[in-house]
């Protein structure tokens, strides 16, 4: 799919791209570790100029091993349902193309895909950037 580029972190310091492997597989050991309690983790950029970050962040950790080995605790994964969601604010133009990206490179990966959807969380930032949907009904349509 084509979110899953890796040819982004090619702007990254070597110390950066090191972190950021780091934070996919923490969060892909954060992700397990919820599972195995009966929970689950819900990534959220809380701003809309830093979810790309989030999504690649998310979409690197469902590819870490970390995320695919089998829970290896004496109670296994309590839910029937993914261990990492992340958030598709469904008021931006493009969320459903994101989504559907996100879901494909996840299946690509053989991983488990959770979404949160938003209709409306963050419409302050998201209007001054003149992503918006021209309206209600254009939202929830999507």
């Amino acid at each position: 799919a084509a979110r899953v580029d890796d040819a982004v972190l090619d702007a990254l310091s070597e110390d950066d791209r090191a972190a950021h492997a780091d934070a996919a597989e923490y969060l892909a050991a954060l992700a397990r570790d919820a599972e195995a309690h009966g929970a689950a983790v819900l990534l959220d950029a809380e701003v809309a100029a830093l979810q790309p970050a989030v999504d690649h962040l998310f979409l690197a950790a469902l590819r870490r091993p970390a995320y695919m080995a089998p829970t290896t605790y004496v109670a296994k994964a309590v839910r029937d349902a993914p261990a990492l969601y992340n958030t598709y604010q469904c008021y931006l133009v493009g969320s459903e193309r994101r989504l559907a990206l996100d879901a494909a490179a996840a299946a690509d990966a053989g991983a488990a895909f959770g979404a949160k959807l938003v209709r409306g969380a963050y419409l302050d930032d998201a209007r001054a950037a003149g992503a918006l949907r021209e309206s209600k009904d254009a939202t929830d349509d999507a």
